[in-house]
Parts: structure tokens; sequence; C-alpha cells
């Protein structure tokens, strides 16, 4: 299963998601963030990750009934 199949919320949950999680990081590196803005955008970024697992994992279960009623 490639990007392109996914439902387009849910690539885009998963895209902004590790753009959050990697910019807070690379931001981290060379900056000095407070600790609570760190794990605020760290949380954020792993919440939207989460959001689109889950979403996929719902899509894959109605992908897989909708072939097995058929």
């Amino acid at each position: 299963m490639n990007i392109r199949s996914f439902p387009k919320n849910t690539s885009k949950f998963l895209l902004v998601g590790l753009l959050v999680v990697s910019f807070t990081l690379l931001l981290g590196q060379f900056t000095t963030l407070p600790d609570f803005v760190r794990g605020a955008l760290m949380g954020v970024g792993i919440g939207l990750e989460i959001i689109a697992l889950t979403r996929l994992a719902a899509y894959k279960q109605k992908m897989r009934g909708t072939t097995e009623n058929q």
C-alpha cells in the first residue's frame, strides 16, 4: 500500500505530524527551546501521527470488510 492509496486526510495528518516532530528536533539542536514548548510541539506531532494511524487502521478494516462481502 503506497501513500497515494491513503485517504487524503490521513496522509495530511501523517505528513504534518512527521514535519512537526522533525522540525522540533531540528530546532532543538540549533536553539534553546523551553521544555514546555518542546514537549507541546512533540506532543502535537505525535498526536497527529496517532490520529493518522488510527484512521488508516479503520480504513484498512473497512476495505477488508468490503472485499469480504463481495
